[in-house]
């Protein structure tokens, strides 16, 4: 009992396996394989349905066919048996033989039961004797027989009512295959021709059907990727056209959304970058100069002091303390808006940031650029490639764990390259929604990238990760205004 529910459980998970694999057809395979099943099925059906009638209606011709050759071979020997001129009989019966191919045998019986001439070229097979008797007079009787050559129609036909004896022939169905065997052929021929025909059709069909669908899924995976002026085409106003007109419709208001979206996001990013320059500034000119009065007042105070040994102390600690907040607040301040980036380009600026980075974590970073000679750059693509190369950065001193971090920036054919790697130890980065809260950032790299029509990739695995950052060196000058050079 538990093997059968063992066996009836695998075929189960067959039957589900095929089901499924079946269904992750194609439409297109989907319609041609019923096509194909319906053509071979409905072949099938009609040949044997052809066969069977067929046979039927060659079989009762082929028994009338017998019958009528009894009669006549026991018409024609009725002289020849009462004279016993058994040559002649003889000479009749082969005769018959030749001019019938489906004629196996014949012979002749006397009123006594004794075979005078038979068509057996090896001996008369005794047998036969007993498997066909004639009971009645006047009246042909017809016998099926199972032999090594298939079915045989025995037919006894009696010669003068009985007293002359009995005519007895066989013939086999051979004719009956070959005329079925034909008929198959001819059926199966048109039918082959008939289904290619179908076939020809039906892909002819399922292309117009799936052209459409093809289309319209080639636009949903092209809009996936952020292309939303890709439109559907409508080729025939059916429910499928229908539907390519609200799809196109629908990225239409996609992309009027995103394009308000977009410039309230540069908006937002300008005014940010105005914030932080002002605030830099501030911390700069007016903190930062409030804090150097306070160190200069503190070395006076030391001087003042000099006979207190705990003043002195005490007026050290402090100043060296009001030291270390102001690069602290250098630091900050650069961080926020450096002056480099507005006064001497981005790469002076990436140079000193990256200095000035590797020395506050240690790390070992190593930058290279190339293609910025002589290179004029609009100030929004300037900041956007620096708050790129800055988070990237910062990203890997927070989370990687990294020893080492290579930088390259290059200008090429129009686009700017940024490439950060570092050998820490990786997080996933498969999809937005796999990021941690920790590190949107990420997501703040991409949208300045998105902005400008460029593009942001990164590669994580537990041997480092790299991120790469390709922007339209003209794709800020809807930002601002140009401005520094590289």
């Amino acid at each position: 009992m538990r093997v059968c529910r063992n066996f009836a459980s695998l075929v189960l998970r067959k039957v589900r396996a095929v089901t499924a694999l079946a269904l992750n057809v194609s439409i297109k395979g989907k319609i041609m394989g019923m096509v194909l099943v319906l053509i071979i099925s409905f072949g099938l059906w009609t040949t044997l349905q052809i066969r069977h009638i067929v046979g039927d209606s060659m079989s009762k011709e082929l028994g009338n066919k017998a019958i009528s050759i009894a009669r006549d071979l026991a018409a024609r020997s009725e002289e020849l048996v009462l004279i016993n001129n058994t040559y002649a009989l003889h000479s009749l019966l082969m005769d018959t033989l030749e001019n019938n191919p489906d004629l196996l045998y014949a012979f002749i019986i006397n009123q006594n039961g004794r075979v005078i001439a038979h068509t057996f070229q090896e001996g008369f097979p005794l047998q036969l004797l007993e498997v066909n008797q004639v009971l009645e007079p006047d009246t042909a009787r017809l016998q099926l027989l199972s032999t090594e050559e298939g079915i045989i129609r025995d037919v006894a036909a009696p010669i003068a009512h009985g007293y002359g004896g009995v005519v007895r022939i066989g013939i086999t169905e051979k004719s009956v295959y070959r005329v079925m065997d034909q008929v198959s052929e001819s059926v199966i021929t048109i039918v082959f021709f008939l289904g290619a025909l179908g076939v020809g059709l039906s892909y002819l069909l399922t292309f117009l059907m799936t052209r459409p669908i093809a289309n319209l899924v080639s636009a949903t995976e092209d809009v996936t990727r952020g292309n939303l002026e890709r439109k559907a085409r409508v080729y025939w106003d059916d429910e499928i056209g229908r539907l390519a007109k609200r799809f196109n419709e629908m990225t239409g208001n996609l992309s009027r959304a995103r394009g308000i979206r977009d410039k309230l996001l540069k908006k937002v990013i300008s005014a940010q970058e105005d914030e932080r320059r002002r605030i830099s500034r501030e911390l700069h000119d007016e903190i930062g100069q409030a804090l150097t009065a306070m160190a200069v007042q503190l070395k006076v105070l030391e001087k003042e002091f000099a006979c207190s040994t705990t003043a002195v102390t005490r007026i050290e600690a402090i100043r060296s303390l009001t030291e270390e907040t102001i690069e602290e607040l250098r630091r900050l301040s650069a961080q926020l808006r450096p002056a480099s980036l507005d006064d001497l380009g981005l790469i002076t600026a990436l140079k000193d940031f990256v200095r000035k980075f590797g020395a506050h974590f240690n790390l070992e970073v190593d930058l290279y650029t190339r293609g910025f000679e002589n290179l004029e750059l609009a100030d929004a693509v300037k900041i956007a490639v620096y708050r790129i190369i800055q988070e990237a950065l910062t990203n890997v001193a927070r989370h990687a764990q990294a020893n080492n971090v290579s930088v390259i920036v290059e200008y090429r054919d129009g686009y700017i390259t940024a490439i950060v790697e570092d050998d820490g130890v990786g997080f996933r980065a498969d999809s937005e929604e796999d990021l941690p809260t920790e590190r949107l950032g990420i997501l703040g790299m991409k949208e300045r990238c998105h902005l400008f029509g460029g593009s942001l990739t990164i590669e994580s695995s537990s041997q480092g990760t790299c991120v790469y950052a390709r922007i339209p060196v003209d794709g800020g000058d809807s930002s601002g205004g140009t401005g520094g050079n590289g």
